[in-house]
């Protein structure tokens, strides 16, 4: 059984060296198979033979199928750009026909009513325009037939218009009085309403915005602030003033016997003395000094201060604001320089005149001509038609009565 056995052991150790190789590299095998073929034939093939072989054709065939699966990946990649660009072809070719078809139409159609509003808009602002002038027309007309029936009568009123829109000028530039020529434009206004004549309505509107230039400026109490300054006129000789100086003044020194008892030489010096003590008189104050006035200046003072209040109320009626203010202000200083602040009756008058001078009484005038040269052209106009001979007979016959 032993010996029999030993036969077989090298074909068991053969098998066992196939069995490897088939792990190994492609190296290894072609080592082996070299070996093999080397090694004494037998009665069997080699088993790593076949397996080398069969790993080969493996390895061809995965290297063909790998070929072959790019191939086709990049064939169904062109097949499928192929397909989006004739998709692309027939939506760029919907597109072109949807605007050619649909659009294009429709933006002619949207062109043409355009120009057709276009021209809609154009006609009807010619028949606004038209309109406008047969407005016009109808409104000379109404107020040619207004003036032909009223005659001279209507003329005196426009001519008593104009003369109230020449006084509202005048108030206001002369006189610097806002309110009157405000209340002037007023009546004016008023006036014109009430003779309806269209052809006035444009000067109406004139006036109407003059008032309302009138109505912006500063509304100060003139009238207050002047009944105020004649009121302070009236207290100033009632005023206090700082320094009273006594009528007869008599400077205190010794009695007559002192000196006529005393010897020669003092007797000289206290003559000296008493002499010099009448000229001089030293006193010792804290406050300001004061120059003390006879009492006949005292009238004095008093009027200078009468005279710079009646300034400031001049000023104030002729709305001349500087020199409103520079009066006031001459005033208190003067008040606090001459006369005693601590009284009651000098702390009201300052009192008093810090309230009026805030007022403000500056103002640049506006212009209010516009409506009067408008007045003034409408009336040549008239005289102009009525010289021609355009009014009727009867207007004529108006005009030979005046």
């Amino acid at each position: 059984m032993t010996e029999s056995q030993r036969p077989d052991e090298p074909a068991r150790e053969a098998e066992t060296a196939d069995v490897e190789p088939a792990e190994t590299t492609d190296d290894t095998a072609e080592t082996g198979a070299a070996e093999t073929t080397a090694a004494p034939a037998t009665g069997k093939p080699r088993r790593g033979g076949r397996a080398a072989a069969v790993l080969a054709v493996l390895a061809l065939l995965l290297a063909l199928a790998a070929a072959g699966g790019v191939a086709g990946l990049a064939w169904l990649g062109q097949q499928r750009a192929d397909e989006l660009d004739d998709r692309m072809a027939t939506v760029e070719q919907s597109l072109e026909t949807t605007v050619q078809d649909d659009l294009m139409p429709r933006l002619r159609q949207l062109e043409s009513s355009l120009e057709d509003t276009t021209g809609s808009v154009s006609s009807q602002s010619d028949d606004i325009a038209e309109l406008q002038q047969g407005l016009d027309d109808t409104r000379v007309q109404m107020g040619e037939l207004i003036e032909r029936i009223e005659g001279g009568t209507r003329r005196w009123k426009l001519l008593e218009i104009e003369s109230l829109l020449a006084a509202a000028n005048e108030r206001l530039l002369l006189h610097r009085d806002a309110a009157g020529a405000r209340r002037a434009l007023e009546l004016a206004s008023r006036h014109i309403g009430n003779l309806g004549d269209p052809r006035l309505f444009d000067i109406r509107e004139q006036v109407v915005d003059e008032i309302a230039a009138l109505n912006a400026l500063p509304d100060p109490d003139i009238e207050g602030m002047a009944l105020t300054l004649s009121s302070l006129v009236e207290q100033v000789p009632d005023l206090v003033l700082k320094s009273e100086v006594p009528q007869n003044y008599e400077a205190e020194g010794p009695g007559p016997d002192a000196l006529i008892d005393a010897p020669g030489w003092q007797h000289f010096v206290d003559s000296l003395g008493t002499a010099l003590e009448g000229m001089f008189t030293i006193r010792r104050s804290d406050e300001p000094h004061q120059p003390l006035m006879p009492p006949d200046e005292a009238y004095f003072l008093h009027q200078n201060l009468t005279l710079k209040l009646q300034s400031a109320r001049l000023a104030l009626l002729q709305r001349q604001g500087e020199v409103y203010r520079q009066n006031l202000d001459s005033a208190r200083k003067w008040l606090q320089t001459y006369f005693d602040t601590d009284a009651a009756g000098v702390a009201g008058a300052l009192e008093q005149l810090n309230g009026i001078s805030k007022a403000g009484i500056d103002w640049q005038a506006p212009d209010i001509s516009a409506s009067l040269v408008a007045m003034r052209a409408f009336l040549r106009e008239q005289a102009q038609k009525r010289l021609s001979g355009n009014p009727d007979p009867n207007a004529s016959g108006n005009n030979g009565n005046e």
